[in-house]
């Protein structure tokens, strides 16, 4: 007997990637080399970032930087060029890079 029982009718489905691009209004990532002593030079993060994007350029999200360095603070927003994927393996990857809070998927108010 089907009485009492949830049902559920999916209308679409779809990926997580497509969803993020969807449903996100852009990715956020934070770029801090304030301290030398734990951080690379500001060139060479910023020449891995560009690696580490590089595959997932395309349509997609659009690409703002937080970036901090000594004395300067600044929050970049990157060209139509920049706009990536937001699948698992790019923001796994730039979690391990830049660490996991410097990291975010922002998704439009009212989603």
């Amino acid at each position: 007997s089907f009485r009492d029982r949830w049902a559920l009718r999916a209308q679409r489905i779809r990926s997580l990637t497509e969803a993020r691009t969807e449903l996100a209004d852009h990715l956020a990532l934070t770029l801090d080399v304030r301290d030398p002593a734990h951080y690379a030079t500001g060139k060479q993060r910023i020449d891995e970032l560009v690696t580490v994007l590089q595959p997932f350029r395309g349509t997609g999200l659009r690409l703002r930087i937080h970036y901090r360095c000594p004395g300067v603070q600044a929050q970049l927003q990157a060209g139509k060029q920049w706009r990536v994927t937001p699948s698992d393996d790019l923001l796994k990857t730039l979690r391990q890079l830049l660490g996991a809070e410097q990291v975010r998927v922002s998704y439009r108010a009212g989603r």
